[in-house]
């Protein structure tokens, strides 16, 4: 997984300074950017295919239903 450019240099930054850091402090740091990326890999609009997946097969459900009324009319026509 990629890691967001901005992310990053924070995460290098806090790496070159934490000697000057309480070690409590640094690991409030970590945890903090750790909820940060987990919190940015969550996209809040869904992806295409989580959208598209769904109403395919609800489409493929419709047409499914539609042959069938299709086949019972023909039998009550015959």
């Amino acid at each position: 997984m990629a890691v967001d450019k901005d992310l990053f240099i924070v995460m290098n930054t806090i790496d070159e300074v934490k000697h000057h850091m309480s070690e409590g402090k640094y690991i409030e740091t970590c945890d903090a950017l750790r909820r940060i990326h987990k919190t940015m890999r969550r996209p809040s609009i869904p992806h295409p295919t989580e959208i598209r997946i769904p109403i395919t097969k609800k489409i493929l459900l419709i047409l499914s239903a539609l042959k069938l009324l299709e086949s019972v009319k023909k039998k009550f026509r015959s």
